[in-house]
């Protein structure tokens, strides 16, 4: 039991010290020295009981971390030989370019629903579509589901966000007279032989840059679409 400067009973984990200040310790469920003082005593003993409920109950966290020191941890403990390069790469572009300079110096503790909800609302504002938004949010609801798992946090405020499709806009078909005048202005630049391959094949960009010489046979007219 502690005691006061008079020689007073201040319970278990309780002491006053010489300048008055009164002092309360524990070591928690990870091992960490919990430490509380003040100059009120009994503001001291109401925050040292809620650590200890908090510390039994097990909804206290390991530490406090911020989001851009988690985000490191993160990428190279749970997605380092998972992920692709490529994907690596759009991680730290979206993390980088949207994230970090809004919540990176924040304590995971300390972020909201509220402001991962204002970051996508930002994100719209400024003109960044669905895909993007809805990357941001996958994102910070993976990291902070593992750092639920590691009780650096108790809650994961990325969770419960839906982010809505940008609304379907009519395709305009070319007429036969625009194609005309389209393939007329083409000829000769650097880009009529892809702009003829597509619209005869209705192949996609990505399998257009794709394409190498040997994927072609001249003989039989085919086009082999292997990556």
């Amino acid at each position: 039991m502690g005691k006061d400067l008079n020689g007073k009973e201040l319970g278990n984990g309780i002491v006053q010290r010489k300048n008055g200040r009164y002092d309360a310790r524990f070591v928690d469920r990870f091992g960490k020295r919990v430490s509380i003082s003040g100059n009120d005593l009994k503001d001291v003993k109401r925050r040292y009981n809620e650590a200890l409920y908090e510390n039994e109950k097990q909804i206290n966290i390991k530490q406090s971390i911020k989001l851009d020191e988690w985000y490191q941890e993160w990428l190279n403990v749970y997605k380092y030989d998972v992920i692709r390069e490529n994907t690596r790469r759009s991680y730290n572009t979206v993390y980088l370019k949207h994230i970090s300079p809004v919540l990176g110096n924040m304590y995971l503790t300390n972020i909201d629903q509220l402001q991962i909800k204002k970051l996508i609302k930002n994100l719209k504002k400024s003109g960044y579509g669905f895909e993007t938004q809805n990357k941001v949010k996958i994102l910070l609801v993976d990291i902070f589901n593992k750092a639920l798992i590691n009780e650096y946090v108790r809650r994961n405020p990325a969770k419960g966000i839906s982010v809505k499709r940008d609304e379907k806009k009519e395709v305009r078909v070319l007429s036969e007279e625009e194609q005309t005048i389209f393939f007329d202005c083409a000829k000769g630049t650097f880009y009529n032989n892809l702009f003829v391959t597509a619209v005869s094949t209705g192949m996609r960009i990505g399998e257009l840059a794709a394409l190498r010489w040997s994927d072609i046979d001249w003989n039989n007219r085919v086009i082999h679409v292997t990556r």
